[in-house]
């Protein structure tokens, strides 16, 4: 009897592990953001804030704007935090609204010569101490893994984020 308690307590400890794991893998989780590259928006170092993992799980439409984390192009271990300006699928619609280094930019090939279908172009809001899109270029919109969402730290600002 006692043997089958501790079965069917390591079975409920295993289902309740693999539930945390898909909730923080492809749901939601909670991180500190470090760098100032986000600065005045998201303060490095010190904001606590909310990564919408659903939204890009379920390929919800991502917007200019949208405060996004995602793997860096250069090195994939590495996570960034940037705002998407522009969308490649908003460049083809109006070409006239995109600074010319930015349209050169989204009209760039890949290197077998096709055009990227889901490129973003994303830069920190401290442009003088950010690494984007103005140095290495578009980024494919699969490199994004979450939208961030709420910041839960500072309580003074606790809140959407925008």
């Amino acid at each position: 009897m006692r043997v089958l308690s501790m079965k069917s307590e390591m079975i409920r400890l295993v289902k309740g592990s693999c539930l945390i794991y898909t909730i923080l893998e492809y749901v939601v989780s909670v991180t500190l953001c470090q760098g100032p590259s986000m600065q005045p928006t998201i303060e490095g170092q010190r904001d606590i804030v909310i990564l919408n993992k659903l939204h890009v799980t379920l390929n919800k439409p991502l917007h200019c704007n949208d405060i996004v984390v995602l793997h860096s192009p250069i090195n994939p271990a590495v996570s960034l935090c940037k705002r998407i300006l522009y969308k490649q699928a908003d460049f083809n619609r109006s070409e006239s609204r995109v600074i010319p280094s930015v349209a050169d930019a989204l009209n760039t090939r890949s290197e077998d010569g096709r055009m990227m279908k889901n490129g973003c172009w994303v830069e920190g809001d401290n442009k003088q101490n950010s690494t984007d899109s103005r140095h290495y270029g578009m980024i494919s919109e699969s490199l994004i893994y979450a939208k961030v969402s709420f910041r839960i730290y500072p309580f003074d600002q606790f809140g959407w984020i925008s």
